[in-house]
């Protein structure tokens, strides 16, 4: 006999699913036991630490901002963080809208609606976790006294991150996870005369892979054509792989990597924009226990140009 306690926790599995891909999206796939990828954190505990860093600098009032209202400061920031961070399961459901049940008498139209819906599940869960944190990103921006106040705010966060090359060239792999979204939206599957697959066209024309120069500009340049081709409507939940799998090296799945693949992008560029608005001189921050985290002595730089890495 099934227990209740058996039910309920088949279901909560069900709807933890739908974040595997943000695990399954950085994982290694070359085995080798000093492969890059085995020193980033997941995403999950890297939203975290990054939220638990804001806080910290806020408390400790260090950091400025240009902003002039509360709802857009650093707390709203740290904010929007928490929100991604929180998304602890999702379920959808695309067979709600078909009034004509077939889904119940056809073996295969139901086959595929479960299959869709998985997908739907997967793609939905990427897709808030990115919108919150663009919710920050863009936030992060106006809080920054270096980004300026003119331009649509991607353009803006790109031209301000492309000039922290001496900070990007501290942080640990971000050239390396910049490639990889970028990367994962290659292998998303986009016509080659679709919008995003064009607009990555002029990407490698404008800011070319490999320049040390252009890394915060290609990774600024990067998020805000990828917004753009979400908030434009562009985008859609990919059909499942036994229904979508293609032959090109292409696969359904990577539309929902390169959410990931963007959001990591997005808090790494929020870590470096955190630390460039740190006005006071501080040689270490003070004892804070956090959760499992210990910030003992530790200076802001350390935290948050290291905040993406597993603990050694």
């Amino acid at each position: 006999m099934v227990t209740r306690f058996e039910i309920w926790k088949e279901i909560d599995q069900e709807f933890k699913e739908a974040l595997s891909p943000a695990t399954k999206a950085f994982q290694c796939g070359c085995g080798k036991p000093d492969c890059w990828l085995g020193r980033v954190r997941p995403l999950r505990e890297h939203l975290a630490e990054v939220y638990k860093i804001a806080n910290l600098c806020i408390r400790e009032d260090i950091v400025s901002s240009a902003a002039s209202n509360t709802e857009s400061s650093w707390d709203g920031v740290a904010y929007h963080i928490q929100m991604a961070a929180s998304l602890d399961g999702l379920k959808a459901d695309t067979a709600y809208t078909d009034d004509s049940g077939s889904y119940l008498y056809c073996d295969s139209v139901d086959d595929f609606e479960n299959a869709h819906s998985e997908s739907a599940s997967k793609y939905m869960a990427a897709l808030i976790i990115f919108n919150f944190l663009w919710s920050a990103y863009e936030l992060a921006v106006k809080c920054s006294p270096g980004a300026g106040d003119r331009g649509k705010t991607g353009a803006r966060a790109r031209d301000y991150i492309g000039g922290m090359h001496v900070n990007i060239q501290k942080m640990p792999l971000f050239p390396h996870l910049l490639e990889l979204a970028i990367a994962h939206c290659r292998r998303a599957g986009d016509s080659d005369d679709s919008g995003i697959a064009v607009e990555l066209k002029k990407l490698e024309a404008k800011y070319p892979k490999g320049n040390p120069d252009c890394v915060g500009l290609r990774a600024g340049e990067y998020l805000r054509m990828f917004r753009n081709h979400i908030a434009h409507g562009a985008d859609k939940v990919p059909y499942p792989d036994d229904w979508g799998w293609m032959d090109d090296g292409c696969n359904p799945i990577f539309k929902i990597y390169r959410f990931y693949g963007a959001s990591r992008l997005i808090l790494l560029s929020i870590q470096l924009m955190l630390l460039a608005s740190v006005e006071k001189p501080v040689d270490c921050l003070p004892d804070y226990e956090c959760g499992s985290e210990d910030y003992n002595g530790k200076t802001p730089e350390e935290l948050l140009l290291g905040a993406h890495l597993a603990r050694a």
